[in-house]
């Protein structure tokens, strides 16, 4: 059972402090007794996922844990995280691309109201957007 120290104020307004509480028993209104238990520790499991932005971990109200383990996902390391970033204590390493590609200008010629866009076979496939 979790033990706490609660701290109340007696009838002369002083502090009056108990040490190592588990349960604690009110009279309510009605006449009856409240018995108010700090429950049973337990231990969690988060999986890490920011995937939607912040992670919001909610602890269901009959469950106090004296221990909770963090999954850290198998991609998160630092090849996968753009160098100099740190994210939760692991700094990335990831330089991007090493080599670029060369890109040739392409020719544009106009004839009356035909463009004509000729691409280097050197730069691949592209697509052209017209608008």
């Amino acid at each position: 059972m979790r033990n706490t120290n609660i701290k109340l104020k007696n009838r002369n307004g002083e502090d009056v402090i108990y040490i190592g509480i588990s349960t604690v028993s009110i009279d309510g209104e009605d006449g009856t007794k409240k018995q108010f238990s700090l429950g049973n520790l337990t231990e969690g499991t988060i999986v890490l996922d920011f995937a939607n932005g912040n992670q919001e971990v909610i602890v269901p109200d009959d469950e106090l844990y004296d221990k909770v383990v963090i999954l850290k996902p198998e991609t998160f390391i630092a090849e996968n995280i753009a160098q100099g970033v740190i994210i939760a204590g692991i700094e990335g390493t990831f330089e991007g691309a090493r080599e670029m590609p060369t890109l040739n200008v392409p020719s544009i010629s106009r004839s009356s109201d035909i463009i004509t866009i000729t691409n280097p076979s050197t730069n691949g496939a592209f697509l052209f957007i017209l608008f």
